[in-house]
């Protein structure tokens, strides 16, 4: 690792204010151990003043050799390996106020990926109080732009260093390549714009090209997506005429056939002759000369396969810096998109660097690459992602994908189709890239709308902690949502994690099979009596009890609380000396869910595992909010989730009419089926009252059957008998809990959900997951799965004429084509595909192992 003497700037290393974490040396020297071949390793930082409160964090992609050559990144805490620092004669004279950059220069010029290491850790703080800005005059600004020069010569790349116009106006060292301009005459460029009608915005761009543009080295295939503007015909037919420019129209055979820019695209490749390909859409528009040069300049570097511009919209708000995919669900991303470029940090906009993929708007690539790929993929990706999809093909190839500012262009964004939305591309990318982790955007960052963000708490370093033994905690094992969750997070904790468990439950029941499939040891003990204490006293003498069913608490690393009834569990864990986690599923205030059935004078001990747990977890916000006064720093909102693989299998295997023969339901029926434990919060008894009013205002010819599974004997039920009869409803059927839900899912033709409290209820997930039709209240987390109308339809909790009418506007839209199932279903594959999520879950245990620690 190098200090240097001199002050900071980012072409040097540390000022004396700076700290490093009391783990960073550890965290390089385990890289280096792991990886003998390994040539420099650098970290993430941020900023501290002398309290040791932190700002201002810095998350690094990946190795990203064209990054380096700004000297905005790796940053300030990087090591070299010493034999390699001796080769390379150390620090040289000349360069004495950028000796780190200027060696990190020389290092690069035989530098591969494999022989760096990025730490995702934050082991460097720099002093708060240093100065952002250096003075233009200050000789790190000409120091840095020699060593890029000599970079340069030394590589044999025709390009001269400069320091952008972001640099002079921040008051910010970095530098930036112009590219000879000569290079386009070694590497000539044919561009294509597909096109349709509106000849203004064609017109404008080809006009900003003849601007801008050097013809003796490029051409122009334009392709014509059949215009039926007489003025855009008649454009089209001169334009190939003119005798300065050569230019190519192309039109696909059927002028009838459905939009497809993967296709229309490819249709210019049979005439395309250059060494370079640039798909331009026709409303970008060039601003100055030389942007081609400078995207073509990447090219003389053999391992480049595609090079982006920066793009910017007509109010000079950013536009397109580059793409970055897995953030938003496994989806790709702009970020920034319009944002001033005054609020964003030049590292995202103003300097050139690697990225996954690049927008299609204005897109360089190799010819040769391109025909060798098959072009943009026409099947799955006929409207979105293709760019994306194709430049993620050329990294697998083991081209680098090259984002440059110092091309610049206006793109009036989406002008000529508008904004499409197709689930079906949406899954079908999942689906090719379904964990897709882009290496060029840290963990650590997330999107908040367009802007990036820092994420806060994410488990990295939780290699560590090994295998865990687990105690689960469970109120019961019947077949209700809470302990299904549980019984999943303990799937893949053993099976997946290696993890060794132990349940204790309060209740036997049908899933007890299923744990000792897992190998898990099965303690039924029931809490009533810890519940009926009338003291504090008698509360703790009857926890100890409960934890003597514990044989060996040696043997317990992390105990896991399900619900809010499990509370108890966190409290026996801090006896034991044991960290814990508490999964929280109820919408509900502590008084009121333990009002009936706790001692109020013992509230205060639920208040005081929930700030307690080492980590207390929600699913949904609405959720936290109800416990927030609790919160002593130890909540999380994490994400739920949905095994996608075994519905998946389910809905291969079985048909609708299948299923419905087995049951015994007709198949011209409608069949409108309410999923969950009929219980009082689920809100059966407005379902029934809406049964009653949709049918006397249903109007459809084929019959309708309203389906309600999940009775449970006792008092509710009785009580919806007596409605039932009383209502007359011959068309509504009752079938018991069952361990055969996933029937009703794919029997249906609408799930409705009619609870008055949830948290993230799993029967809304599996619908979206069957792709079965939704309506449902919008109650707590519910509306954090189900956008009204878009992926579903929402009503207020106790509505009975509302519930009646959306079941009847979502029957109607199912008949007119335009279900909003797929998109459900593209949502939730997404967001809450069990694949994704629990790794998640296991790095969240092993994180709380640790702390303890």
């Amino acid at each position: 690792m190098l200090r240097p003497t001199k002050r900071p700037a980012p072409g040097s290393r540390c000022c004396p204010a700076t700290r490093v974490s009391p783990d960073a040396l550890l965290e390089i020297a385990e890289r280096v151990a792991a990886n003998p071949a390994l040539e420099l390793v650098y970290t993430d930082e941020d900023r501290m003043d002398e309290a040791g409160t932190r700002s201002s964090p810095q998350f690094k992609p990946a190795w990203s050799p064209a990054f380096a050559l700004s000297g905005l990144f790796p940053g300030q805490l990087s090591a070299v390996r010493h034999d390699r620092f001796l080769a390379l004669g150390s620090f040289r004279e000349g360069y004495e106020h950028v000796p780190w950059y200027d060696l990190l220069l020389r290092l690069g010029d035989h530098l591969t990926a494999a022989q760096v290491a990025h730490v995702p850790l934050v082991c460097h703080h720099a002093w708060a109080g240093a100065p952002r800005e250096l003075d233009l005059r200050d000789p790190v600004y000409e120091q840095m732009r020699a060593a890029l020069d000599d970079a340069m010569r030394r590589r044999a790349l025709d390009a001269a260093a400069f320091l952008p116009e972001a640099g002079y106006l921040r008051r910010q060292p970095f530098q930036q390549l112009h590219w000879n301009e000569k290079l386009l005459a070694r590497n000539a460029v044919t561009i294509v714009i597909p096109t349709r009608d509106k000849l203004h915005l064609l017109q404008e761009c080809v006009e900003l090209l003849d601007e801008t543009v050097d013809w003796r080295w490029a051409k122009l295939i334009i392709v014509d997506d059949h215009s039926r503007d007489a003025d855009a015909v008649r454009y089209l037919e001169r334009i190939t005429q003119r005798n300065d420019l050569q230019c190519t129209v192309v039109r696909l055979p059927d002028p009838h056939a459905p939009f497809n820019y993967s296709r229309l695209v490819n249709a210019a490749l049979p005439h395309v002759d250059t060494p370079l390909v640039l798909h331009l859409n026709n409303d970008v528009n060039a601003l100055e000369r030389g942007w081609l040069e400078e995207m073509v300049g990447w090219f003389t570097q053999p391992d480049v396969g595609v090079v982006g511009a920066k793009l910017v919209f007509p109010d000079r708000t950013l536009n397109h810096t580059g793409i970055v995919v897995g953030p938003h669900g496994g989806l790709a991303d702009t970020p920034f998109a319009r944002v001033p470029e005054a609020e964003v940090d030049i590292a995202w906009h103003a300097a050139a660097r690697e990225v996954s993929a690049v927008t299609g708007a204005c897109l360089l690539t190799r010819t040769n690459l391109y025909r060798q790929l098959g072009g943009f993929d026409e099947t799955a990706f006929g409207v979105a992602y293709n760019d994306v999809d194709y430049c993620l093909r050329v990294v697998a190839q083991g081209y680098r994908v090259i984002y440059t500012p110092q091309a610049k262009l206006m793109h009036w964004g989406s002008a000529t189709r508008g904004v499409t939305f197709d689930e079906a591309e949406h899954v079908a990318w999942l689906r090719r890239y379904p964990l897709y982790r882009d290496e060029f955007f840290s963990p650590s960052l997330e999107l908040s709308g367009a802007r990036v963000r820092c994420r806060g708490a994410v488990p990295l370093r939780t290699n560590r902690a090994g295998r865990l033994r687990l105690l689960l905690l469970t109120h019961n094992l019947n077949l209700e949502g809470a302990p299904l969750f549980l019984l999943e997070y303990a799937t893949w904790m053993v099976r997946e994690a290696g993890c060794e468990i132990e349940v204790l439950a309060g209740m036997d029941g049908p899933l007890r099979g299923a744990y000792e499939q897992l190998g898990a040891r099965i303690l039924i003990a029931s809490a009533a009596e810890l519940y009926a204490s009338p003291d504090e006293e008698t509360f703790h003498a009857r926890l100890l009890d409960l934890s003597h069913h514990v044989d060996d608490w040696d043997r317990v690393d992390l105990v896991v609380c399900n619900t809010l009834v499990s509370f108890w569990g966190v409290l026996m864990a801090r006896r034991a000396g044991k960290p814990s986690l508490f999964y929280i599923h109820e919408s509900t205030s502590v008084f009121r869910f333990f009002e009936p059935k706790f001692a109020l004078a013992l509230h205060p001990l639920v208040h005081e595992a929930l700030g307690g747990a080492t980590r207390t977890l929600f699913l949904c916000e609405a959720t936290r909010r109800y416990y927030a006064d609790s919160d002593r720093g130890n909540f999380r909102l994490v994400p739920s989730w949905i095994k996608l693989d075994a519905i998946t299998a389910f809905r291969t295997r079985h048909t609708r009419a299948e299923l419905r023969r087995k049951h015994g339901f007709r198949d011209d029926e409608i069949i409108i089926a309410n999923i969950g434990t009929i219980c009082e919060r689920k809100g059966q008894h407005i379902f029934i009252r809406a049964v009653d009013h949709f049918n006397h205002h249903y109007h459809g010819a084929a019959p309708v059957r309203f389906v309600m599974v999940g009775a449970r004997p006792g008092i509710f039920l009785d009580l919806l008998h007596r409605d039932i009869a009383r209502l007359e409803l011959k068309n509504l059927s009752e079938v018991p809990e069952t361990r055969e839900v996933f029937d009703f899912f794919v029997l249906a033709d609408m799930f409705v959900c009619s609870s008055y409290e949830e948290s993230f209820p799993r029967v809304v997930m599996e619908a979206m997951a069957f792709e079965t039709p939704i309506v449902s209240t919008d109650v707590h987390g519910i509306v954090d799965l189900i956008g009204q109308r878009q992926d579903g339809y929402l009503v207020k909790a106790g509505d009975v004429e509302g519930l009646s009418r959306m079941m009847r506007t979502c029957l109607a839209k199912e008949r007119s084509g335009k279900s909003l199932a797929p998109a459900a279903f593209s949502r939730v594959l997404r967001e809450r595909d069990s694949l994704k999520v629990l790794p998640f879950h296991v790095a969240l245990a092993r994180e709380a192992w640790l702390a303890h620690e």
